[in-house]
């Protein structure tokens, strides 16, 4: 994708197999069915980058017995960082005037740690990308492997020349090389596997380290390629090895195709080898588009339409990613096969006009640096100060830390005696939001103690399979253990009232049956929905704590609007939201110790969105509360509350 090798070794294969992994990867962001593994793409262009880096840097040694870093890296700039810069820049812009709340929030943090080269890093530190379950994403989440790729054109020229200072007296140092090459890339795996075994998907998907191994796997071939080259090892260049080769690439190729079509992310083996294995097929195809001897894969990856693709990969997806996100249904009015043909148009014809009026005039030296340096220096300079005067006047909006709730209560007695009651919040994100906002009124009223344990992305029914438009994502590992996680914190908090708000995870289509999915209304579902509601008020009572059933008004999924869904949302439709919440009326009006804290009917939202309460507005996100709402809610809850622990026990 981002490498290429000089006039002497261009090699026309090596663009069709660019092509086809770009490719794969629009059909996977596209949501093709028969893409599910597209992502393996961005594999592919590891591999290649590796192996073509290796070459241009290993053939200028051989020349020279030195390597010019000032021109390398020159080339690399010039290469990368003008049409990186350039849809950076205009991404940036754009998002703080069409991106949602959660969008904007992140936004500044994804503009500079893609202009540092430093995307994949920035991604693992703020738990969002495409394998998150509950996060939207960023409009540059695609730098992290631009940045990856960077981070390997600073570092591997020096590893070259600090290998050959050690092993210059070494006869064979070519294949010396190789074999440290091979060596890294199954430490970079078995430290995937580690890391993926622990639970830190993310880590291993997004890490340098982790995703080093394909990288390693190119470098080791053409460190083979030029050490055959070097002994002029006719065999290896036979027509008989032509042959055999031809087998082996064909076989890889077909396998590489198999894999985008039917290997999802979650699938068993991927982190313990199989990132490998397609890094491993990728090279075997490789060595026959690089074989001297013309062979049917290399002809087949030399196809016109293939080869112009792969020219110009790089710039498609830089910009597909924010394309696809732009161009949403709500926008457009299309979906389906319709949608995408416009995304992918509109990619590749952006693609285009910046290979042909930003980076080739800036590669070939048309455009001088005197001119483009400052430019893009003064793009990026505008760019930076859009987003911080955009984002004072329109912040966005960023969850309260997990942990916040999970603190210490304060004394339940006022100085002057009066009794306190605790209030402990469990659910999901919204759940936290609410509580965030009592407890800073508490804080400053000295009403009310608070505290809880929400967890987010999670839902009572996360025992059972469940499927919610816009994502094939499972619950994070946490949401299973939420009756422990719970129980635990009461016994420590012991509060006087557990609020257990509903949990929009628990509106989305369970698979009840283990096979046939079923929505609320169902009797299966809502037989299942009030097993695990009884459960619950079980653990949270368990230390005498009256338990309030809070329910939800009407939604609306901002997020899930700007990914792209066009299924119905559960949470935005009122006949879902008024069949939950009766069921927690219902069961709150017929079960000893619990109450009813209605903010469906409070605020006005049984039927429709409801926009503000009381002069405010109610939700930063369209589902998640704002600071200000939780604060006027504030007295209410806790009136009603009150009047609950008034009752005698038993009621």
């Amino acid at each position: 994708m981002h490498a290429e090798g000089q006039a002497r070794r261009r090699w026309p294969g090596l663009d069709g197999l660019r092509g086809i992994a770009v490719l794969a990867v629009l059909g996977f962001h596209a949501g093709i069915e028969h893409f599910v593994g597209g992502y393996l793409g961005v594999e592919v262009f590891f591999a290649l980058s590796g192996f073509l880096i290796t070459v241009l840097l290993l053939d200028e040694f051989g020349r020279s017995g030195r390597i010019n870093l000032r021109a390398f890296w020159g080339r690399r700039a010039r290469r990368i960082l003008p049409a990186l810069f350039l849809v950076v820049a205009i991404t940036g812009v754009l998002w703080e005037v069409v991106g949602t709340a959660t969008q904007r929030a992140d936004l500044s943090g994804d503009v500079f740690s893609a202009f540092a080269f430093m995307s994949n890093w920035h991604e693992i530190a703020t738990g969002t990308g495409y394998l998150a379950a509950n996060s939207v994403p960023s409009p540059l989440l695609h730098t992290w492997s631009i940045a990856i790729e960077e981070q390997w054109y600073l570092v591997w020229p020096l590893v070259i020349l600090g290998s050959f200072l050690l092993l210059r007296r070494t006869r064979h140092a070519l294949m010396a090389g190789a074999g440290l090459c091979a060596a890294g890339a199954i430490g970079s795996s078995l430290l995937m596997a580690f890391l993926a075994g622990r639970g830190t998907t993310g880590r291993a998907y997004y890490g340098t380290d982790t995703r080093a191994a394909a990288l390693l796997v190119g470098a080791a071939l053409a460190f083979a390629f030029c050490h055959a080259e070097s002994t002029r090892a006719n065999w290896l260049w036979s027509r008989t090895a032509s042959r055999t080769l031809t087998v082996l690439a064909a076989t890889a190729l077909i396998g590489l195709g198999a894999a985008a079509a039917t290997v999802d992310h979650e699938a068993a083996g991927l982190y313990r080898g199989g990132f490998l294995l397609v890094s491993l097929a990728t090279v075997t195809v490789v060595v026959a588009c690089v074989h001297p001897i013309r062979n049917p894969v290399a002809r087949l990856l030399s196809i016109a339409p293939l080869r112009w693709v792969g020219v110009i990969s790089y710039g498609i997806y830089l910009w597909h990613w924010p394309v696809f996100l732009l161009l949403t249904p709500d926008r457009t009015g299309l979906s389906g096969t319709p949608l995408t043909i416009v995304r992918v148009v509109v990619s590749i014809a952006l693609a285009w006009l910046s290979w042909h009026l930003i980076e080739q005039p800036i590669r070939l030296r048309r455009l001088r640096p005197r001119i483009w340096v400052p430019a893009y220096t003064a793009v990026a300079a505008v760019a930076i100060v859009v987003l911080v005067f955009v984002s004072a006047s329109q912040p966005g909006f960023k969850l309260p830390e997990a942990s916040a709730l999970r603190r210490r209560p304060a004394p339940a007695s006022t100085s002057e005696g009066a009794k306190r009651p605790h209030l402990f919040f469990v659910g999901d994100s919204i759940a936290l939001t609410l509580g965030a906002g009592v407890s800073s009124w508490a804080d400053q009223t000295g009403r009310a103690v608070v505290t809880g344990h929400p967890l987010l992305g999670c839902g009572l029914m996360d025992d059972i399979k469940r499927r919610r438009p816009g994502t094939t994502a499972d619950p994070p590992d946490y949401c299973a253990s939420w009756s422990t996680r719970w129980g635990l914190e009461v016994a420590h908090q012991r509060p006087d009232a557990a609020l257990l708000v509903l949990s929009v995870w628990d509106l989305q289509e369970h698979a009840v049956d283990g096979k046939n999915f079923t929505e609320p209304g169902d009797a299966a579902f809502d037989g299942a929905f009030l097993a695990r509601l009884d459960a619950a008020v079980g653990v949270l009572s368990s230390t005498g704590a009256r338990v309030g059933l809070v329910t939800l008004p009407v939604l609306t999924n901002e997020d899930a609007h700007a990914a792209g869904t066009t299924s119905a949302i559960p949470e935005e439709q009122p006949r879902v939201m008024q069949h939950v919440d009766d069921l927690l009326r219902n069961y709150a009006s017929t079960h000893h110790g619990t109450f009813l804290v209605d903010i469906a009917r409070e605020v006005r939202g049984e039927t429709q969105y409801p926009q503000e309460y009381r002069g405010v507005p109610l939700f930063a996100d369209g589902s998640h509360f704002t600071p200000e709402a939780g604060a006027m809610l504030s007295p209410w809850i806790v009136g009603q509350v009150t009047q609950a622990l008034a009752l005698p026990s038993g009621s």
